[in-house]
């Protein structure tokens, strides 16, 4: 049994899982635990009340604006930071509001926040509060508590820590991040790399320049000696600058902007007529990261270090895995237990339905009422339920959804997959079979077909993985076998 695609594929299969990753890159402000005892400076400087309006730029484009407000209180900061953004991805004008409140402890560590994230017709909204080495978050109705073992800091205030430790020139301090847009937490590493003076709608800045590295990739900022952030660059070609209020809402049209996908996008060396009938496929990668987590199941190496991906044949029942929990479980994106998705879930397929005829009802039920249309937001299953729309992100948390509820193991895997002789990041599914199979479906395909590259398995924090890798691969196809 195979279900295959469309001789033509879906046209925003290039913008999928990237939405997610943009968004994560904009909430780390171009920018799971470890047990690392991280030990923070004492703080020697203290932030005054501030407000600063920031215009957004890509590729030297204007794309948006930030406001940001800082008020001192007797032990605290109150934080206030929202930004506004017009995106082009494949020729759609996305319109992303991004906003963050928090209170912040004097040496700028997480106390409470709330973050929402809205891009019509979807929103994102989650709060939280630490409370005796717990975060205690709040997503829609639902409650997650996670133990934390050092303090934590939003991505939005990484710089004012810098800036509050009064880091010196080639100093590093380590911090634990997390970002509220993936609810994933990773250590990151601030450093400072010296002064200099900016000039800025004709006011010279006499700035300190502190930098911040995550999962590959730089951010840096510029702050003066009040402790305001006056500019700041990033992955992408992303910068924010200072400037007036009135300033900051004038300029987008949306007209002429760059697409971020075809940007981030990788040529291919060859062209593929119909992947869907190749057997197998050789490449030569080329990457800044360990090459070791392209290996497992269908993706193999060869003995030169090449990469080869087999197509999958699908198993014959039964199907038996020893510990499935794990993937049969709900999370904070993945909501099988969801009532919603188990009231869906029985109108589409029977209890007494074999495996493989739940995938396919599921399949086909997926294909004629969940619009494959791009999305700027943060993947949720009862969203995309809800508005009934969504692109490979949304179709992955949706599906893995329904399957997990339907008691099939199922994993999220994103990488990147060919297109119109170019690789663009993606995201899919696996589920297991006595083996682990690839499913795709707003591609209409199972088995998913050999240009799939896996690069991360896992759900939105696992994929921001990803962010050190843009930029950093280079791709070439050797063989192809039909």
């Amino acid at each position: 049994m195979a279900l295959t695609y469309k001789k033509s594929r879906w046209p925003y299969v290039g913008f999928c899982i990237f939405g997610a990753i943009f968004i994560s890159l904009m909430c780390t402000r171009l920018g799971v635990f470890e047990n690392k005892d991280l030990l923070l400076k004492n703080i020697t400087q203290t932030l005054s009340a501030q407000e600063t309006w920031m215009n957004i730029f890509h590729q030297n484009k204007k794309i948006g604006y930030s406001q940001r407000m800082i008020q001192p209180q007797e032990n605290a900061y109150v934080l206030t930071d929202k930004s506004f953004l017009q995106l082009n991805t494949m020729g759609v004008l996305h319109e992303l509001y991004i906003k963050t409140n928090a209170i912040l402890n004097k040496d700028m560590s997480l106390s409470q926040f709330s973050f929402q994230l809205t891009s019509e017709p979807f929103k994102f909204k989650v709060q939280g509060k630490i409370k005796s080495n717990v975060l205690r978050l709040i997503i829609d109705e639902s409650e997650t508590q996670i133990p934390i073992q050092e303090k934590i800091y939003l991505p939005t205030a990484l710089m004012d820590a810098a800036y509050a430790l009064d880091l010196r020139p080639g100093e590093k301090q380590k911090i634990q991040l997390f970002d509220p847009s993936t609810m994933g937490m990773r250590t990151v590493d601030l450093f400072c790399k010296g002064t200099e003076t900016l000039t800025i709608q004709g006011i010279d800045y006499n700035c300190s320049i502190y930098s911040m590295e995550f999962m590959g990739m730089i951010s840096t900022a510029w702050i003066d000696s009040n402790g305001q952030i006056v500019q700041e660059e990033g992955l992408m070609g992303m910068k924010l600058k200072k400037t007036s209020k009135e300033q900051a809402l004038k300029g987008l049209s949306g007209k002429k902007l760059s697409d971020l996908i075809e940007w981030v996008s990788i040529k291919s060396n060859v062209i593929l007529k119909n992947p869907v009938l190749l057997d197998s496929i050789t490449f030569k990668i080329n990457a800044s990261f360990d090459p070791q987590v392209l290996y497992g199941g269908r993706q193999t190496k060869s003995d030169d270090s090449n990469l080869t991906i087999q197509l999958e044949r699908i198993p014959s029942p039964p199907f038996k895995m020893e510990d499935k929990h794990e993937y049969i479980q709900s999370s904070m994106f993945i909501l099988s237990d969801h009532p919603r998705i188990q009231e869906q879930l029985n109108k589409i397929v029977k209890p007494t339905d074999p495996e493989l005829v739940k995938i396919k009802k599921l399949m086909v039920w997926m294909n004629e009422n969940i619009q494959k249309r791009p999305v700027l937001s943060v993947p949720n299953a009862i969203e995309t339920l809800n508005h009934r729309r969504g692109d490979c992100n949304e179709h992955a948390v949706l599906m893995a959804s329904f399957l997990r509820a339907a008691n099939i193991p199922t994993q999220i895997a994103a990488g990147l997959v060919y297109l119109n002789g170019r690789f663009y990041y993606h995201a899919w599914n696996l589920v297991y079979l006595n083996k682990w199979v690839s499913l795709d479906t707003i591609m209409e395909q199972f088995p998913a077909d050999v240009t799939h590259i896996r690069l991360v398995k896992g759900e939105p924090d696992a994929q921001m993985a990803l962010l050190g890798m843009i930029g950093n691969i280079d791709i070439k196809i050797l063989e192809k076998k039909p």
